[in-house]
């Protein structure tokens, strides 16, 4: 399949908001009125989770469909943790960006917990979002509360845990 390209551009508005063009759509992103900004719109660190759950929601229906799985819907929260002072440039020892990205997942499909588990790993190798491989960052899918074979790097931890069987 030949290499595709996708573009933003984006540009300063009033204040803290930034607004991007995305193809034919704008999205405005702003920080909170405590942080300076007006709340006209989400941070960017809240789109980026946005971003990461429509890459699971979106590579969830497209793996359901090549291996012919009835999927009735997918439910997921995702938490990140950061160091805001490696974001502002306070501490040049703590790096920016989330050091932990915790995804919850409610699969709702005729599959055992362990087709679950399987279905959810496929989609974290397949899926988008703040670790890109290509930089070496690894991605892992755990199991319960204690994440079992989940790997972690200094750069980013991502666990992704089934909420609940259905």
């Amino acid at each position: 399949m030949a290499m595709k390209t996708i573009s933003a551009r984006g540009q300063m508005q009033a204040g803290m908001s930034i607004e991007v063009e995305c193809g034919h759509h704008r999205l405005v992103m702003d920080q909170p009125k405590h942080a300076a900004g007006q709340d006209l719109g989400p941070t960017p660190l809240e789109a980026i989770l946005a971003a990461v759950a429509g890459c699971f929601g979106t590579i969830g229906r497209f793996v359901a469909h090549q291996q012919k799985i009835d999927l009735r819907g997918m439910r997921f929260e995702l938490e990140a943790d950061y160091d805001p002072a490696g974001l502002l440039g306070r501490d040049p020892d703590v790096r920016p960006g989330f050091q932990e990205l915790r995804v919850k997942v409610d699969i709702d499909a005729d599959l055992s917990r362990a087709e679950k588990q399987a279905l959810l790993e496929l989609i974290e190798r397949r899926r988008q979002g703040p670790a890109p491989r290509r930089a070496g960052w690894p991605v892992a899918a755990g199991h319960g509360r204690h994440g079992a074979d989940t790997r972690h790097n200094r750069a980013l931890r991502s666990q992704a845990h089934l909420q609940r069987d259905r």
